[in-house]
């Protein structure tokens, strides 16, 4: 599994209009010092082959509206990424996306949106 790619189109639109979002990078490094905190081998085999993370974090109070959920999802499966999960738990809505070239795995995108806020991982 490889996914060594950069943050997608969509997921920079979004970030730009929401300039005010908490970001975060986490980079291969910073995820494996995650993974020793946790003290779980497993974790290193699953972030061997990410480069770069960004999380972003809107408050639904500031400037996220209803209907960009469902934008952002049309525009990232114009990126070629398909539905590989969605789930509902405690009033938090969670899309996980995947974009594959083959059997090749080259990007994943997590959403999650509850009443308070919306989160992105790219």
């Amino acid at each position: 599994m490889s996914m060594s790619v950069a943050q997608t189109t969509t997921t920079q639109k979004f970030h730009d209009a929401h300039e005010h979002a908490t970001a975060l990078f986490f980079y291969r490094n910073t995820i494996r010092m995650f993974a020793q905190l946790l003290q779980d081998d497993r974790i290193d085999d699953v972030v061997k082959e990410i480069d770069k993370m960004k999380f972003l974090r809107v408050e639904k109070s500031e400037d996220f509206l209803s209907t960009e959920y469902k934008e952002l999802v049309e525009s990232y499966e114009g990126e070629s990424y398909e539905d590989l999960m969605t789930m509902r738990s405690e009033g938090m809505n969670v899309n996980v996306l995947i974009k594959e070239e083959g059997k090749v795995t080259k990007g994943l995108i997590i959403l999650a949106n509850d009443e308070e806020q919306f989160i992105l991982l790219d």
